[in-house]
């Protein structure tokens, strides 16, 4: 069967004005009951409402760029108002004239965001017409309802999530005679949370539990109520829960508090109680933690194999973990490619990935993939705060490990040599054997080396292992025959790129679909959400955070924490603040790159903090080690408290004047 994704090639409906639910049927149709003749008609109206769902491998309009992960510093893009929009939102350069990302406005003035309003209005005339369709089934025709119930209650979501308080969208005929249909106000966030979950709830008896491969990327049971357990996060998270820190003053035209000023324990065990299902019915669904399982590895990591088997087998887990399609960790994920052209250098994976050395080394290859960087742009670099960001090898972050945190981790040191037993057991295909380095870079767990290209590692790409340096003129580094392609960090990014994705006259693509939520993502919610309920944690709280780290050879929480040797607030994870940091952590690094750090910061409120430091990176003109390990500031970054909440546009604010804009944009 033909992939609905497929199916949004096609041209959208005509749009206006979302607080009007303007009419958004083409004007060469005289009737919208004709775009409903047929189940192609229909299918076609579905594919029409996933469109909205977020461009999330377009890197001028990807969330995913929101945060501290990824960092492109190229003064001739990041001067441009067009592109890298959510990491100007993260330079403090949203405004209220001309929003960034913006989801709420209906005239397109979101600056290339997704017009919400406009796609739940495309939502009703679905749900309201579906059943004139003569050649589908009445099943057929519940489940496709189910599908689009679901997807207004998650871009009603996204709306919360972004906004705070929203519109309820509940007119599909607008009485222009009455101004409160015309121009509706804002609820209350627990008014929009109840509307999004009550509309989930409905919708998922419907929906097929697993949908077959065929249609990867519809929304089904697995999906539903995977989704519905993170809102129900969401609602219980502090930022949402009892706010009154940041928003007590922020109230609506009768005088009540938009965000709830109480905070609601019981909020987290309903939210428990949605983990406990999804997960559940992910599990018995054929869901599980992704592990390698191909019957051989790639034939550059024959020794890896040979010499240490089991950090082999939590390198390729890792490594995989995204990059392989619809693997058994995906729950959902973004089906439809931004760019049909899969060489644009406007995709977040070629962004990423490093140009092929020009090396004899590398000659399979051939000399135009060296030489030609289509499809291989290296410019979306990482940033030195997710150098920090990754535990040792003991499980620890680097300030608590006691074996990292009292020495001077930029001090120059040395990968073992290549005929040192020590090499064999810690580094091989991890390290260039006996390479020049700094202690940050070595005793790190096996995410680390997984996840970033770094000095003195690997990088697996151009179906290569390709052995990196980051210095100038250097695999990996800045060199004079793309001199606009470069990582301004000198910190690469391969979490995001498919290993045999190749550049050149001939390349090869293998594209994936990003991820909307994994598996990982509902253990360690659940953790967190037992934590915050119970007084304080137990075996079951550590144990959905174990099931991530022994994916990798990761000490149990319990383990790292209680040893005294290495752990300096020894046994941190007994008390819930403790294990709430930890919680973040591991989440943080787990999900990380996809989009998640971001939002987990800001519902706990700690976006201020976090974000407001500016990105630092190595010297990349540096062509020695005493030159390049030199950290220096790349990218200024300001996250005031108004940030936390998008503005709605001046534009849609004139429009509808019983519309009350977000603290600090009015």
């Amino acid at each position: 069967m033909k992939k609905i994704f497929l199916l949004c090639a096609v041209a959208m409906m005509a749009t206006a004005a979302c607080n009007e639910y303007l009419d958004i049927v083409p004007d060469q149709i005289t009737k919208v009951e004709d775009l409903f003749a047929t189940k192609t008609d229909a299918l076609d109206a579905l594919a029409k409402v996933y469109w909205y769902l977020p461009a999330l491998d377009n890197v001028n309009e990807t969330p995913y760029l929101l945060g501290n992960e990824y960092v492109f510093a190229r003064p001739d893009v990041d001067n441009n108002e067009s592109r890298l929009k959510a990491q100007r939102i993260m330079r403090d350069l949203q405004t209220s004239n001309d929003p960034l990302l913006g989801i709420w406005e209906s005239d397109g003035a979101g600056n290339g965001g997704k017009r919400y309003y406009v796609g739940m209005r495309h939502c009703d005339l679905v749900l309201n017409h579906v059943d004139l369709v003569y050649d589908m089934t009445d099943v057929e025709k519940r489940e496709m309802k189910a599908q689009v119930k679901f997807l207004k209650a998650y871009y009603a979501f996204m709306l919360v999530k972004q906004y705070g308080p929203i519109v309820i969208p509940q007119y599909l005929e607008t009485d222009e005679t009455d101004p409160a249909k015309l121009f509706p106000a804002r609820v209350t966030v627990d008014e929009s949370f109840d509307y999004v979950i009550a509309l989930m709830r409905e919708a998922i008896p419907d929906l097929r539990v697993k949908v077959p491969v065929a249609e990867y990327g519809q929304v089904d049971q697995t999906v539903a109520k995977s989704i519905l357990a993170r809102v129900l996060v969401y609602r219980a998270s502090p930022f949402f829960n009892g706010n009154t820190d940041f928003f007590s003053t922020f109230k609506n035209a009768e005088g009540t508090p938009f965000f709830p000023q109480e905070y609601s324990r019981e909020k987290w065990q309903d939210a428990i109680t949605a983990l406990d299902e999804a997960i559940q019915l992910c599990e018995a669904n054929g869901i599980s933690l992704f592990k390698y399982n191909k019957p051989t590895y790639y034939s550059y990591d024959s020794a890896f194999v040979r010499y240490n088997p089991a950090m082999a087998q939590s390198y390729y887990n890792r490594r995989f973990v995204v990059a392989e399609p619809w693997n058994t960790g995906l729950i959902w994920g973004r089906s439809d490619f931004f760019d049909y052209n899969p060489a644009s250098n406007n995709v977040l994976s070629n962004a990423c990935n490093i140009i092929l050395p020009d090396d004899d080394e590398y000659s399979g290859a051939g000399m135009t993939e060296a030489e030609y960087a289509e499809s291989c742009d290296q410019s979306l670099a990482a940033s030195y705060q997710m150098l920090e960001r990754y535990y040792t090898e003991n499980g620890l972050p680097i300030d608590q490990d006691r074996t990292y945190a009292n020495d001077d981790r930029h001090a120059i040191a040395y990968v073992p040599k290549k005929d040192d037993p020590a090499y064999n057991q810690k580094y091989i295909g991890l390290m260039q054997p006996g390479d020049t380095v700094i202690k940050l870079l070595l005793n790190r767990e096996v995410r680390f080396y997984a996840d970033l290209v770094i000095t003195g590692g690997y990088s697996r790409t151009h179906r290569y292992r390709v052995r990196t340096s980051m210095f100038m003129n250097e695999p990996g580094g800045r060199n004079n025959k793309n001199p606009d392609s470069y990582l301004s960090s000198g910190i690469g990014v391969q979490k995001m790129v498919h290993p045999e994705s190749s550049s050149g006259h001939y390349f090869t693509q293998t594209r994936f679909p990003y991820p909307f939520i994994r598996l990982a993502d509902l253990y360690l919610m659940r953790a967190e959400a037992r934590n915050e309920y119970l007084e304080q944690p137990n075996e079951q709280v550590w144990e959905d955070v174990n099931i991530i780290r022994r994916q990798y050879g990761i000490r149990d929480v319990q383990v790292a924490w209680a040893d005294a040797r290495c752990a300096m607030t020894l046994n941190k994870h007994t008390t819930k603040v403790g294990m709430r940091d930890i919680i973040l952590q591991e989440r943080s690094i787990e999900l990380a790159f996809e989009g998640i750090h971001y939002w987990d910061m800001v519902r706990h409120n700690r976006a201020i903090t976090e974000f407001s430091q500016p990105i630092k990176g190595w010297n990349i003109n540096g062509r020695t080690p005493n030159d390049f390990f030199l950290l220096r500031t790349i990218q200024a970054r300001r996250f005031p408290r108004s940030s936390y909440l998008w503005p709605i546009s001046v534009g849609e604010m004139n429009i509808n004047s019983n519309l009350i804009n977000n603290p600090g944009w009015q």
